[in-house]
């Protein structure tokens, strides 16, 4: 004859499960961070925290500026990566052009990094959720965006960088 057990009753309250939450996202993102650091220093960054800005770091190069960066996105913890490659043509028919370029550049993408639009600027972006990141990717996805931005630079810029008209 099967015995009934009492309900297990749980001794945490929710403060303590918010504090551990927060402890884990505390521990998660400084994880995060020295991941990019140690990657850094790997590539010949002696003192990596030269570049480190709120949230993250910034590396400026001849060309562009790579952001790598832990953002909180709801309960979510974020590595974002970034680097911006030219501001949108002002000249309105080099607009659908290029968004064509980008969807096909986009499609056909190996790798972590792609292109977006923020704003009034093409960047060269790679995100992930920081949880589900393996320590070797951190670098991977640095290196990604570089090497897009770079590629970027040198066609997209020649190709549709040529209108001097500000962008409305």
């Amino acid at each position: 004859m099967p015995t009934k057990r009492t309900a297990r009753r749980t001794t945490t309250t929710p403060t303590a499960r918010a504090a551990h939450a927060s402890s884990k996202r505390r521990k998660l993102r400084e994880q995060a961070l020295v991941q990019i650091a140690d990657y850094l220093r790997d590539n010949g960054f002696e003192n990596p925290d030269d570049f480190k800005v709120k949230g993250g770091y910034r590396v400026e190069f001849p060309d562009f500026t790579i952001y790598a960066s832990v953002e909180a996105d709801g309960d979510d913890l974020v590595y974002l990566v970034g680097a911006e490659v030219m501001p949108l043509p002002s000249d309105q028919d080099l607009v659908v052009p290029l968004m064509r370029e980008l969807l096909q550049m986009n499609a056909v993408a190996r790798g972590p990094a792609r292109f977006c639009i923020d704003g009034d600027s093409i960047w060269v972006v790679a995100v992930d959720l920081v949880e589900l990141l393996p320590d070797a990717d951190y670098g991977r996805c640095i290196d990604a965006v570089f090497a897009w931005a770079g590629q970027a630079q040198a066609t997209l810029r020649k190709k549709y960088h040529r209108t001097t008209r500000k962008r409305r």
